[in-house]
């Protein structure tokens, strides 16, 4: 098994169950990466706070996703 991506998101709550990204990031998991639904993948926020994630939804044309934490 092929281990998760990385990727740097400002995130600053991971308390939540799920983080929404928009915009160029996008393009960059969906397209550069190929990421799909159900890959993992990994947030971290430049501050040492990582977030282990799902990608739950992706909408390439409207460059959003929705990140499952686990």
């Amino acid at each position: 098994m092929a281990s998760p991506s990385w990727f740097y998101f400002p995130f600053t709550d991971i308390d939540q169950a799920s983080i929404e990204i928009e915009g160029p990031e996008v393009n960059h998991i969906l397209g550069a990466k190929r990421l799909r639904v159900g890959d993992e993948l990994v947030l971290m926020n430049g501050q040492g706070a990582l977030a282990h994630c799902i990608l739950e939804q992706a909408n390439k044309k409207a460059r959003k996703i929705q990140l499952g934490i686990s």
